[in-house]
């Protein structure tokens, strides 16, 4: 029976308790079959278990592994694709144009990205790059995690309406000059006409497939309320609840989501996501960033979460998610990185730096007191665990749970000193970043060491990934991709004309308004 003893000058068994009995000093856990068996004092666990293999020493925080709670799987980063950053509604059409690459190489780099930075779940948000290669796509992203070692809630994507902007497809289709709409319509029967995939079957085999696996669950992936139609989103709440499934799905990202929702229903996206019945515990809203006071009530007493994604809403325009007052009204936030993060190197320790400076508002907000860095390490802790199901089992080192844990380099960290009195959330929140990782388990299994991912030669994975992206790309995308390029005026003049809509103030107001 094989036994780890991970010793820390710090270690922290409950994020959400780092600040009173959630770390220990000079502690250790033990790790047993892929669990936490025991925690404690060090010498006293020493004393108990002199043969299990030592981890650490007294210049190191142990702590659990962090939580990405929204990302794409994505290895090689938007700029080096060709994808410079805009505003999001037309910056998506470019993010189609990304090159299709090898998804489970791709997704293997992004995993292998992710651990060396101290993430040991992550909750995939899956879109296809070749429509016409959904299904495959699919189970090369799901392989690579398999292999990779990370766990994952793999939430499938789907969507039914609204394909090029935030409007009825056929009608903007029908406004565009007549040989241009005809490309459109074209290139879509095509990449349609040869997908052959059924998304609720897909699911339904993938959840077979999956049901035992220790470190892979399997979500709903609805992308949005304005891209999927009220049937669908009922369909999918009906057999999420049923099936006792999660739901993972973007919703309010932008200000013209929330424009739309009133121009094409009536009401928010969150009233509308409340009438389908998708919210609920299981349920998890990526970047929520223009809710409503009333939309986070809503959210708060159905359960739901939120996945903040500081960087990638910084980056796309579209503002600042009102973190501060989900935490006051009791809404579960988790910390993700989009695969946009602020130096396109999905370093969650700086996320978190991030996240934990820009919700500090001028004296006199109303949404006041920002997070501070217990409330940060929580969030990308524990925060992320419930939208990721796999519930208390992650984010925390107690018994019982599973054994994902981060072994971070202290003393480097904090050179050339550190007082006393700084808290132990503010120095790891406030000067932590992804080289100070040395060692991470998920499950046990040692999967980072010294830095270094053990079970892949990265240099190499990268190279092979370079070749790849080099190619030229197969016709049919070549077709597709010159349609978009030659769409973008019309879609840029779309959003120019953008109706106006009675818009909510923003819970943040950041500047002056002078």
């Amino acid at each position: 029976m094989s036994q780890k003893l991970l010793r820390g000058k710090h270690v922290i068994t409950d994020p959400a308790r780092v600040s009173s009995d959630g770390a220990l000093a000079d502690g250790a856990i033990l790790v047993e079959n892929g669990k936490v068996a025991a925690t404690g004092p060090y010498q006293s666990l020493k004393q108990k278990y002199p043969n299990a293999k030592e981890i650490g020493s007294d210049k190191h925080v142990v702590m659990p592994g962090l939580i990405n709670a929204h990302h794409h799987g994505r290895g090689f980063m938007g700029l080096q694709l060709g994808i410079v950053d805009g505003y999001l509604e037309e910056w998506m059409l470019d993010y189609w144009l990304q090159r299709p690459l090898d998804i489970y190489l791709d997704t293997m780099y992004a995993n292998i990205r992710m651990l060396r930075a101290g993430v040991t779940t992550v909750i995939h948000s899956g879109y296809s790059r070749d429509w016409s290669e959904t299904a495959t796509e699919v189970r090369s992203a799901l392989k690579a995690y398999d292999e990779s070692g990370m766990r994952v809630a793999y939430a499938a994507g789907v969507e039914d309406q609204n394909t090029f902007v935030l409007g009825d497809t056929e009608k903007f289709i029908a406004s565009l000059p007549d040989k241009m709409a005809t490309r459109v319509r074209e290139a879509l029967y095509r990449l349609g006409a040869s997908q052959g995939y059924d998304y609720f079957k897909t699911v339904d085999e993938l959840k077979d497939l999956y049901a035992d696996h220790p470190r892979i669950n399997i979500l709903y992936g609805p992308t949005g309320p304005e891209w999927c139609s009220p049937a669908l989103l009922r369909k999918i709440a009906d057999r999420a609840h049923a099936d006792g499934m999660g739901i993972h799905m973007h919703c309010l990202e932008s200000p013209l989501q929330h424009d739309f929702s009133y121009l094409e229903h009536g009401k928010s996206s969150v009233a509308l996501l409340r009438e389908t019945g998708i919210l609920g515990p299981r349920t998890s809203l990526a970047h929520a960033t223009w809710l409503s006071e009333d939309d986070i009530r809503i959210c708060a007493d159905l359960g739901a979460s939120a996945c903040h994604n500081a960087s990638s809403n910084l980056r796309l325009h579209n503002g600042i998610a009102p973190v501060a007052r989900m935490l006051e009204l009791g809404m579960n936030v988790g910390i993700g990185m989009d695969g946009w993060a602020i130096n396109s190197d999905d370093d969650m320790l700086q996320e978190m730096r991030l996240v934990s400076y820009i919700h500090r508002m001028p004296r006199g907000m109303r949404a006041l007191p920002a997070p501070d860095a217990a409330d940060v390490l929580r969030m990308a802790t524990v925060g992320g665990a419930t939208p990721a199901i796999f519930g208390d089992k992650i984010g925390r080192l107690t018994v019982g749970a599973n054994a994902d844990a981060v072994l971070l380099d202290y003393a480097t960290m904090t050179y050339p000193y550190i007082d006393r009195r700084t808290p132990l959330a503010e120095a790891i929140v406030g000067l932590g970043r992804g080289r100070h990782v040395e060692m991470v388990m998920v499950g046990g299994e040692v999967l980072v060491e010294g830095g270094r991912y053990l079970k892949r030669d990265e240099a190499a994975l990268v190279g092979e990934l370079a070749t790849i992206a080099d190619k030229v790309l197969p016709a049919h995308l070549q077709e597709f991709y010159g349609v978009i390029e030659d769409l973008k005026p019309y879609v840029k003049k779309f959003y120019d004309e953008w109706p106006a809509a009675k818009r909510v103030e923003p819970l943040y107001s950041v500047n002056s308004r002078i």
